[in-house]
């Protein structure tokens, strides 16, 4: 009898599906200082309210070196901020490129936070991803430290640095 619930046992977990039986999850978490340089618009005013949208760029390193495998990744960001009376929200989502990413392959991490930010820190989270990203999750703020304006023909263009911090698993 012990016999055959041995076989028993064995045959079934054969029958498994190989990936179900050696799924490899994989989590960590990042500090990253990143660069942006986009254009922003804007109609309105802070005192009247205001609607301003942006994009750019965004180039991401690890602060403690090449540990993270976020060090070496670059975004492309769309956000918009609303104002009246004071309060205001912002959304923007970044599609993420790692530095190992396959082609078509990526991350999205999304921001949903009131403006101005408290203490200057705005929350996001990962929502997903595409590939061998496809359940990518995790938590992230975003801390923004406006540079001067570029020295532009074009009076849109804005540059930052930015403090990327969090967590992830997929």
């Amino acid at each position: 009898m012990k016999q055959l619930i041995k076989l028993f046992i064995l045959v079934s977990a054969l029958l498994l599906p190989t990936n179900y039986l050696f799924a490899e999850g994989h989590s960590g978490s990042y500090d990253l200082k990143a660069y942006f340089t986009g254009s922003a618009s804007s109609n309105g005013s802070p005192q009247q309210g205001f609607t301003a949208n942006y994009e750019g760029m965004v180039v991401a390193v690890d602060v403690e070196g090449s540990s993270s495998i976020f060090n070496n990744s670059s975004h492309h960001c769309v956000g918009s901020i609303s104002m009246v009376a004071g309060k205001g929200t912002e959304k923007a989502t970044c599609k993420i490129a790692l530095a190992d990413s396959e082609d078509g392959e990526f991350i999205f991490f999304h921001i949903d936070s009131v403006f101005p930010a408290p203490d200057g820190i705005k929350k996001g989270k990962f929502v997903g991803g595409t590939g061998k990203y496809k359940n990518f999750s995790g938590d992230g703020i975003t801390i923004v430290k406006p540079l001067p304006k570029l020295a532009s023909s074009d009076p849109s263009m804005r540059q930052s640095v930015l403090i990327l911090r969090g967590s992830y698993s997929y």
